[in-house]
């Protein structure tokens, strides 16, 4: 319940909901696409920096008390994008927004169930991860009739409530004291953790897990940014896009869980190079072909890609890593994640103002895929 419900509310910071309020805010603010995505990059690089810095806390700090923190942040960010009328306010916002959303509750989450399970490992990280299709299976469409109703600045007030409601009891009737760290360390300086990082970066097993987090949330996040925009390029109506997201929601949990047997199954590493190749012909349908169909083609599989990945990423972690530094290794692959994020939407803005199609953009696309895929086939030198 626990993981489930951080992973649901991380929803309020992650790339598919902000996106929703995207035509709202460049209309309003009178900002073209490469101006807001230079914006959403400059919060999402800060917002990195500060999950990089404080991320490891969650490896020697009560989880109750962590989890608090991060859910004040978020309720207190949501108010203030809600209540922006400049541009330096609006970044702010979309710094807390990203940093306690995306990045801390996704953080605490996959820590805590990596480090609290040996055995069925996977299943407890597949089944946190369903917050994340369950949110996106319900927030699309109940935002944008919201937004219709009342305005985008109302629903995302409401997010404030949202957390709130969701959140106290979590804080307050779950016995959290049971997943805080068997022994708290002291905290680690800037340099030390510095040099930690630095001794990682220097391993092989690295250079084979950082490209596939960077390319799959590079690419991922810079086709969700501009998701309507897509769907006007490509002659789909909001109403079928909408519905055909439905699908991706559904097929991400779905996949979640089988994601989940496999990975106690075979482990994590053995499945690991598979599971992105879904996305690759996601994105060869955006490339070559034409009609209604490719919608929920393109969902569905990147659903497929993205709810295994979920639960086979940190269970590589707790197999290629010590259990008890989870958490500190995760805030190093997180702040790669959400640097690729930062630079997606403002790399794709750029090329969409320059004149680049989506079919363009997808065929560089899955030809970067298939070299990622190529690399992460030299995670089996570590398989045990």
């Amino acid at each position: 319940m626990f993981g489930v419900v951080l992973t649901f509310t991380s929803s309020f910071g992650q790339t598919f909901l902000i996106s929703l309020y995207v035509p709202s805010i460049l209309e309003e603010f009178e900002l073209t696409a490469t101006a807001f995505g230079s914006m959403y990059a400059i919060a999402t690089v800060v917002a990195s920096f500060l999950l990089i810095r404080f991320g490891p806390g969650i490896d020697r700090k009560k989880v109750k008390t962590f989890t608090g923190r991060a859910a004040l942040l978020l309720g207190v960010s949501s108010l203030l994008f809600a209540l922006s009328f400049h541009e330096a306010s609006l970044v702010l916002a979309l710094i807390g927004l990203r940093f306690a959303g995306q990045g801390l509750m996704s953080h605490i989450s996959m820590t805590v169930m990596a480090r609290s399970f040996t055995r069925d490992r996977g299943k407890a990280i597949s089944v946190s991860t369903l917050g994340y299709s369950i949110g996106e299976m319900i927030f699309p469409a109940l935002l944008a009739f919201a937004m219709g109703l009342i305005g985008w600045r109302w629903v995302a007030g409401l997010s404030v409530v949202a957390v709130a409601v969701i959140m106290i009891p979590i804080l307050y009737k779950l016995p959290l004291h049971r997943f805080d760290p068997e022994v708290f360390e002291r905290k680690q300086s800037s340099k030390e953790l510095g040099a930690f990082f630095l001794r990682q970066m220097k391993l092989l097993k690295f250079w084979v897990l950082a490209p596939t987090s960077l390319a799959l949330s590079f690419l991922s996040t810079g086709f969700f940014f501009y998701q309507l925009l897509l769907a006007e390029d490509k002659g789909w109506t909001i109403k079928w896009y909408t519905t055909a997201f439905a699908a991706y929601a559904i097929s991400r949990f779905v996949f979640s869980l089988y994601g989940g047997m496999l990975t106690d199954r075979f482990s994590a590493i053995r499945i690991f190079p598979y599971h992105m190749i879904p996305l690759l012909f996601g994105f060869v349908g955006i490339a070559y072909f034409e009609g209604d169909w490719v919608a929920p083609f393109y969902l569905i599989l990147t659903g497929v890609t993205m709810g295994s990945r979920g639960t086979i990423k940190n269970a590589v972690f707790a197999e290629l890593y010590d259990v008890d530094k989870i958490g500190t290794i995760r805030s190093l692959f997180t702040m790669i994640m959400v640097i690729s994020t930062a630079t997606g939407p403002m790399v794709f803005g750029y090329l969409l103002d320059n004149g680049f199609s989506f079919e363009q953009i997808a065929e560089v696309s899955w030809m970067a895929m298939a070299v990622v895929i190529a690399n992460s086939f030299l995670i089996f030198r570590f398989q045990r």
